[in-house]
């Protein structure tokens, strides 16, 4: 689906797999080469099940998406990426975090003069910018047909909502409970907000883009939402 997925690729069950990542299924590589897309190049690369080298160079050119297919796809250190991971402190951190995290991974070193991040603070910094630093949800990108969404997901919403069954549905679902919130009622939907806080990039979009304040129900603070640069 979209940015707001805990997982940003094709890794969802098979009756949520938006169409365009269908449509990727399907490409050659030579098509996803064309699409310019590292996020296209990394789903395609989980879908095959390994390494594509040919679609490597353009996830390359950023550092958020070459930890994505190290941690994903590789599932081991990736030292040809490393010096573009480097250029980033942020992604340099999480990079660090999942070696760590592997025992017989060959470990990769803290650039000099790093002072660690917790684990938290890691996790908390890389939710607030899948949500808001890179993706901002827009209805441009929308009608682009990302990636992550359905060209006519707000439209599904609003028809299911249109039922008392079809409401229940929808606050019992955390992805829909936040696109009705966001995208339909531009509002709280307190009905849905028990769902939405149980997948936390959900919950950090909610809280940024609907309460504009912390969530503490959702395990979230004021200073996390804090001085956050919304592109509305």
């Amino acid at each position: 689906m979209h940015w707001l997925r805990n997982s940003s690729y094709d890794v969802e069950p098979e009756d949520e797999i938006s169409d365009y990542v269908k449509q990727i299924r399907e490409m050659t590589v030579e098509q996803v080469i064309d699409t310019n897309d590292p996020l296209a190049a990394i789903s395609y690369a989980l879908h095959k099940g390994k390494r594509i080298p040919a679609l490597e160079s353009m996830i390359l050119k950023d550092p958020y998406q070459a930890v994505e297919y190290a941690k994903l796809v590789i599932q081991d250190r990736w030292k040809e990426a490393e010096p573009i991971i480097n250029t980033d402190e942020l992604a340099r951190s999480y990079y660090n975090e999942f070696l760590d995290e592997k025992e017989n991974s060959e470990k990769y070193r803290y650039k000099e003069g790093d002072e660690r991040m917790s684990s938290q603070e890691i996790n908390m910094r890389w939710l607030k910018r899948q949500a808001v630093e890179t993706h901002d949800w827009t209805e441009d990108e929308l009608s682009e047909q990302s990636v992550y969404e359905e060209e006519n997901e707000i439209d599904r919403v609003a028809d299911l909502a249109k039922t008392p069954e079809g409401l229940e549905a929808i606050a019992s679902n955390p992805w829909e409970a936040l696109v009705y919130a966001t995208k339909v009622l531009h509002g709280p939907f307190p009905q849905g907000e028990a769902a939405i806080a149980t997948e936390s990039g959900y919950a950090f979009a909610y809280a940024i883009h609907i309460l504009k304040r912390g969530w503490p129900e959702a395990g979230i603070s004021d200073d996390d939402v804090k001085n956050v640069h919304i592109q509305e």
